[in-house]
């Protein structure tokens, strides 16, 4: 694991790593949202945000951004939105006055949040995803680097604590792949890798 995001308190005399959970992927620009005292960053893999970036971990920003690479963030103040210029896929506006530490995912500290297992990875085709089950639906969506969606399935709950689901994934080309399994509000992104 590389981190990718640093934290100052004393003027830059020292630094400290709060990249947290983040996938081991590039962070091409951070910003700081004061009236949310969050920092927003924009990756490989979307769009960031962490409302507590000294101790807690980072959260997919909304459900709705692009699959793709994000080169720069803006935050424009009169107005409380954010635009997220991507690589080949426009630029995107985000209204952070709907955006707050729950509407995110992040979760009560009373709450575990769900946990995924993907395994192989690298896969030379079938990859297979096991979860805790918390209930409701579950959505599990495969693109590449350019935001081209080659999957999407959905997943209900009739029971159980655990779910898995084996993808067969042989006539994708060799290459990096983004995993975005959403399930109770809740976001989870994961790199797969096809040899």
């Amino acid at each position: 694991y590389t981190p990718h995001v640093y934290f100052t308190d004393n003027g830059g005399a020292s630094w400290f790593d709060i990249s947290w959970n983040l996938p081991d992927i590039p962070v091409n620009d951070i910003i700081y949202h004061s009236e949310l005292d969050a920092l927003i960053i924009a990756t490989d893999m979307g769009i960031w945000i962490n409302f507590d970036y000294e101790n807690a971990g980072w959260q997919a920003l909304g459900t709705d951004q692009p699959s793709s690479i994000v080169s720069d963030l803006r935050w424009h103040a009169p107005t409380n939105m954010v635009y997220a210029g991507t690589f080949g896929r426009s630029i995107y506006s985000i209204d952070m006055s709907e955006v707050s530490d729950t509407s995110v995912g992040i979760m009560d500290s009373d709450v575990q949040p769900f946990r995924v297992k993907i395994g192989p990875n690298p896969s030379s085709g079938s990859v297979t995803l096991s979860w805790d089950w918390l209930g409701g639906e579950a959505v599990i969506n495969i693109s590449d680097l350019q935001g081209r969606n080659h999957l999407n399935r959905r997943f209900d709950s009739s029971g159980g604590n655990n779910f898995m689901a084996t993808l067969d994934l042989s006539e994708l080309s060799p290459g990096t792949y983004i995993i975005r399994l959403e399930m109770d509000d809740q976001l989870i992104t994961e790199k797969l890798i096809l040899q």
